[in-house]
């Protein structure tokens, strides 16, 4: 057993995808391309697991966050307790999955009331190599939306217009 679940593998793995996502467009020969995250390679995807894993950002910074470290061990030392109160058995309910594997095992439940939590605004950690193609990435997302409402602003003046005259 490990301190350190699949759940915080995941944690890294979705930080790096996203940081990936972000430096997609960088080319080569541009400012940016030799610090970008990237999965091309074994040796350019070490690296970008690396710079998220670098304890040298802090706590709070990186993946996982220390915030993230503390839920983990949390579940973990009550999942000892009860294989020790188990004397080793199978303990029902410990280690269970969400999502689509936990439904193939679990019961089917029906009826009752089905309540949400609210998801908790906050806007993630990026690492100070992918901040420059995030914003910029964001920038021509807002640049190429303006540019459609005025396409669809633009074709109904035309349109009124047109009608107007026939």
């Amino acid at each position: 057993m490990m301190n350190w679940d699949s759940s915080l593998n995941k944690d890294v793995d979705d930080v790096v995808g996203r940081h990936v996502s972000y430096c997609r467009y960088l080319v080569e020969g541009y400012e940016g391309h030799e610090t970008r995250f990237s999965r091309h390679t074994l040796q350019v995807q070490t690296s970008s697991y690396l710079r998220v894993l670098d304890p040298e950002l802090g706590p709070n910074q990186g993946a996982p966050t220390q915030k993230r470290i503390c839920q983990d061990t949390e579940k973990f030392i009550p999942a000892l307790e009860a294989i020790r109160d188990a004397h080793g058995t199978n303990v029902e309910g410990l280690g269970t999955r969400a999502g689509h594997r936990a439904s193939v095992d679990a019961p089917k439940a029906r009826g009752g009331k089905r309540t949400k939590k609210a998801a908790e605004e906050v806007e993630p950690w990026v690492h100070v190599d992918a901040e420059g193609p995030r914003n910029s990435s964001r920038a021509a997302h807002k640049s190429a939306t303006e540019g459609l409402e005025f396409l669809k602003w633009f074709l109904d003046e035309l349109d009124c217009a047109l009608l107007h005259v026939c």
